[in-house]
């Protein structure tokens, strides 16, 4: 079976954690280069197998285009919801933000997102 760098279950369904699923997988991406289109698609493909629509993911050193570009083609395709945090999102954490609402922040960018298309 492939690797899952993390998963999170859910075990509350108050504000922001009420839009979410009960499992959501995580994956980390420590690399000097930025996360491509193919290690995306690997990641969606890991989530998948395991009957998930949710997927977190962490890179050091930032997304290609074409990665941005092929996440919101699967939201459109089958509503999975993969979420791209960087380097900056870690240092707002560090400056101070709450991690529930950034992530919340995302989230919201993400479903908007998902109806302008």
């Amino acid at each position: 079976m492939e690797e899952i760098d993390g998963i999170l279950y859910l075990n509350e369904d108050r504000g922001i954690l009420k839009q979410f699923e009960k499992t959501i997988f995580l994956e980390a991406k420590n690399h000097s280069e930025k996360v491509n289109k193919n290690d995306l698609i690997q990641f969606i493909h890991k989530v998948r197998k395991r009957d998930c629509k949710f997927g977190l993911m962490f890179s050091y050193s930032g997304y290609t285009q074409s990665c941005f570009q092929e996440r919101n083609e699967i939201l459109l395709m089958d509503k999975m919801k993969i979420l791209l945090f960087d380097l900056s999102d870690l240092d707002r954490i560090s400056n101070g933000i709450w991690p529930s609402k950034l992530l919340a922040e995302k989230f919201q960018v993400f479903l908007q997102m998902g109806r302008d298309k």
